[in-house]
């Protein structure tokens, strides 16, 4: 675990600055400071919203980049673009999980209401 992490606001509705925790509930994080982690299509951490913990995915040298998969924690992206990454398998555009096709969704680490919704997306 690198720091348990909190809300200073929740909302109903996602903003540019929102993460997802759940089908209607989006929060500003806080420390304000994690705002700035960046997204990766190859993330080295993780936003474990059941825990509130940010975790790393693997050992993270000290002075590297922090990032994560935007969609672990957001299903239909209120503002999506194109990513720049640079990962070999740079997905290209990031909308959130809704847009994956199961050979994406495969190979990442979901929150459990990203989980959730898409079984839901599937059922019908």
């Amino acid at each position: 675990m690198i720091q348990n992490f909190g809300a200073s606001e929740v909302l109903a509705q996602p903003n540019y600055l929102t993460m997802q925790t759940g089908p209607d509930s989006h929060i500003v994080l806080e420390p304000a400071y994690l705002l700035n982690i960046n997204h990766s299509c190859a993330p080295n951490t993780f936003w474990n919203t059941a825990t509130m913990q940010f975790e790393a995915l693997e050992e993270v040298a000290a002075g590297a980049e922090l990032t994560f998969f935007y969609p672990s924690t957001e299903w239909d992206m209120e503002t999506p673009f194109d990513c720049r990454c640079g990962a070999a398998a740079c997905l290209g555009r990031i909308a959130g999980a809704k847009h994956l096709c199961d050979q994406q969704f495969a190979r990442y680490r979901f929150n459990q209401h990203i989980l959730d919704a898409r079984a839901r997306a599937q059922a019908m």
